[in-house]
């Protein structure tokens, strides 16, 4: 990745069509028109979420008011994504419009600069809108996931088996009813959420970082598994009665099928970047990612996605999503008192987590 970060010639600057469209701050109804006459009312999105089956929601959701657009792309791993599109841009043809979720860019400031349009809080009506502004930086918006970025995995059926009592934080793990109790852990988790884990239960029991986590690895059985989506099925199938820590939307999808529920525990942040999109630099048709940006951020698009989609939630907390008939789930994310995390600090808590993970457990194999 460093070496085509550095290839001469590589990476392009974006095409200059500031002078072809509307005057910024753009409204949605302006990016609509442009795109309708201009391009071909389709948007290409490039997505790190395993599945594009929600972002083929959002797009019936959308062909509704605006009956002309059509999404399409490509979803899967993180990694996967930032490479497929690392490569087309080195290639010079890229099909990409729309980046979400490609971690190893967004966590590469180089990177970033040269893959994605830096103007996501100055262009767009949102970034004079105090209630709404909050949720872009210029390197994104946060239009999806509002709410807790993390949650504890529970299987009641199991955890009454034992006699345990849900836990509250993750400091509750400590107490002696947990001792030598299965829990399964991602063994590659997500630094940043894993980083404030850490760091704010570390804080609070005034011991270093690793130390804090030394102990808990001390006290629990830790069952290591590959990642979060096969942890929260072998949590629901009752292999341990807790997972440490798993994004709820992924946790969720277990909940009808089998015994695993999604429990968020007191505080809990909300990562920015935990459901963002942004303009690739080169998209081949920038009026049309534009509009889909801005109209994923309008309020009555944030509302269709709490009621019609079904794993992805919205993103902005300020919206009044009263009497929609919600779900239990999407009810209790939208309601939970959240502590807002900011690019730059995720930042922090990736690089902490990344040398506490390595410290104490190095590399570890998989046990499930």
């Amino acid at each position: 990745m460093a070496a085509l970060s550095g290839c001469a010639g590589v990476f392009g600057s974006g095409s200059d069509d500031s002078e072809q469209g509307p005057e910024p701050p753009w409204t949605t109804e302006e990016l609509a028109e442009k795109a309708r006459t201009d391009e071909s009312g389709k948007v290409v999105v490039y997505a790190g979420t395993g599945s594009f089956k929600p972002w083929s929601q959002i797009g019936e959701v959308i062909a509704e008011e605006y009956p002309w657009f059509e999404i399409d792309g490509v979803a899967g791993k993180g990694g996967q994504i930032s490479n497929r599109i690392l490569q087309e841009h080195q290639s010079g043809e890229p099909s990409v419009d729309i980046i979400s979720q490609g971690d190893e860019i967004y966590s590469d400031e180089d990177l970033r600069e040269r893959l994605i349009e830096p103007t996501h809080d100055e262009n767009y009506w949102f970034a004079d809108d105090s209630d709404v502004s909050e949720y872009a930086t210029q390197w994104f918006a946060s239009a999806l996931n509002g709410g807790p970025s993390v949650a504890i995995g529970i299987n009641p059926v199991e955890l009454d088996n034992r006699g345990l009592d849900v836990p509250n934080s993750w400091n509750d793990l400590f107490e002696d009813q947990y001792e030598g109790t299965p829990v399964i852990f991602p063994q590659s988790p997500n630094l940043k959420r894993f980083g404030w884990i850490v760091s704010h239960h570390a804080q609070q029991r005034g011991m270093e970082p690793a130390e804090w986590f030394q102990a808990q690895v001390d006290h629990l059985d830790l069952r290591i598994v590959s990642s979060h989506t096969p942890g929260a099925r072998f949590l629901g199938q009752g292999t341990a009665p807790l997972m440490h820590h798993n994004y709820p939307w992924v946790l969720r999808r277990f909940v009808d099928e089998l015994n695993a529920e999604v429990h968020f525990p007191d505080p809990v942040p909300m990562f920015l970047s935990s459901g963002i999109v942004s303009e690739y630099v080169d998209a081949p048709h920038p009026w049309t990612a534009r509009f889909f940006i801005s109209v994923l951020m309008e309020g009555w698009v944030q509302k269709r996605i709490a009621q019609d989609v079904g794993e992805f939630g919205p993103g902005r907390l300020d919206v009044d999503y009263s009497g929609l008939g919600l779900d239990s789930y999407t009810e209790r994310t939208l309601d939970t008192s959240v502590s807002l995390i900011g690019f730059e600090e995720e930042s922090e808590y990736k690089s902490l987590s990344e040398s506490v993970y390595q410290e104490v457990l190095g590399q570890p194999e998989t046990d499930l």
